[in-house]
This record gives structure tokens, sequence and C-alpha cells, in this order.
């Protein structure tokens, strides 16, 4: 039976299922586009457990992604995706929005999930980073160093709700 969080939870307004075309977009100017689905729902039972399945690509391509986001401390603003194979991910809520910071074989990701624009769209992007910095300036008559880490590369989607959470 389907149970649904309390409105005042700020997750009660991202429930749905998600979909619309992601862009991967790179410092050279090139890109490529892919459909992308996010389903956020909550799970029987598990009243601080939501379902969190990204769908990227289709056809023989397709991942998906069958993630659950944890709440740690929703006053707090402390979450956490839980990948379903060992791998959980620190999220916080800052200003309404989810964020992620980590690496993974030399390649820093940092994910942001935005409600908006308006209420049934929802912003989503990944940026990435070399975990090493490309270069470093400053460190030079009192002034420390400072690493820098150039762009990688940026997904970016604007999700529509397709389908309410029921």
């Amino acid at each position: 039976e389907f149970v649904s969080p309390a409105p005042q939870d700020p997750l009660h307004a991202w429930l749905g299922t998600w979909s619309g075309t992601a862009t991967n977009h790179r410092p050279d100017g090139s890109s490529f586009d892919f459909p992308m689905t996010l389903a956020i729902a909550p799970i029987d039972g598990a009243p601080d457990r939501y379902i969190w399945t990204i769908t990227y690509g289709e056809g023989e391509r397709q991942q998906i992604r069958p993630y659950e986001l944890v709440v740690i401390d929703g006053a707090s603003g402390r979450y956490a995706i839980d990948e379903k194979n060992s791998v959980v991910l620190d999220t916080v809520m800052l200003d309404g929005a989810l964020y992620s910071q980590f690496e993974v074989e030399g390649v820093r990701l940092t994910t942001v999930n935005r409600l908006g624009p308006g209420t049934d769209r929802m912003t989503c992007e990944i940026l990435t980073t070399s975990v090493d910095p490309a270069s470093i300036t400053g460190n030079t008559e009192g002034v420390p160093p400072v690493g820098l880490f150039p762009p990688r590369s940026l997904q970016g989607a604007v999700l529509t709700r397709s389908a309410p959470a029921d």
C-alpha cells in the first residue's frame, strides 16, 4: 500500500517519475544526448527510505541504477544515496537542492538535483573534474597555493514529471 510522506517533508514535492533528455557537454564544444528517467517513491515499511532509480539510455545501451535515497537527518538536510552495492554517497540538501560529491577511478563527480523550473520539472547536473589539480597557481609571497580543477564534462537535464508517485 502506498503511504505518502507528510507534506512538510521536503521530499514530498520530489515524488514521481521524471523523464527527459540529458546532454553531456565537453569543453571542446562536443556533446551528445540520451534519454534519462528518475523515479522517486516511498518504500513501504521503510519510512526513511525512498526509491531513487535512475535510468540512462534505452534499448541495448540502457543502464538502470536502482538506488535508494536514505534520510539520515531530514531536519539538518542530511541524506545518502545507497547504490545497493556497498557504495553509499553522502548527500546534503542545501537551498532546496540535493548535492553529492565523490570520486571514482580518478574522476571527481559533483551532482546537483533541484526542483524547477516550476513544480513539475527537475534539473539534474553532474560536473566532472580530475581528482588531481591540472596546475597550481599562487604559492608565492604569502599567497597560498591554489589547485585548479578544470571541468572535464557537464551532464545536464531538465526532467518533466511524467507520472505522479502512486
